[in-house]
Formats: C-alpha cells, structure tokens, sequence
C-alpha cells in the first residue's frame, strides 16, 4: 500500500493480489474551457496520474462520446 493510500483510507487488499499488477484506474475528464479550471486538472493530472482529459461536452447526457 502506498503511503497516500493509507493516509487517505484506502485499502490496497480490496483488489486480489493476482490483479493488483494488471489493473489500473482513470478517471476520463472532459477539457474544460475555462483556464483557470484547465490549468487545476493539469495540475492534478500530473500530479497523481490517473487522469485522461478530452474534448468532449461536459454533462451526463455527453458521457456515451467520452
């Protein structure tokens, strides 16, 4: 378990460890159009890694395009 894992609760025994070498998750983020908000998901993108931004509309009814 990494250390942020476990300072934020997570609990690496939850996935077997069998896939625990082969699964990984993203979240897919629509690119927003304001910079400020851009410039914050960047931030956290680059910061964690999990992150995949695209040009897509944001809102429920876009998700099936992401």
């Amino acid at each position: 378990m990494r250390a942020d894992d476990e300072a934020c609760g997570k609990d690496a025994a939850l996935l077997p460890a069998s896939l625990r070498d082969t699964v990984s998750i993203s979240f897919v983020i629509s690119r927003p159009a304001d910079p400020e908000k851009l410039a914050a998901l960047l931030h956290e993108a680059s910061t964690h890694g999990d992150m995949e931004l695209v040009d897509a509309e944001e809102g429920y009814q876009h998700l099936w395009r992401k």
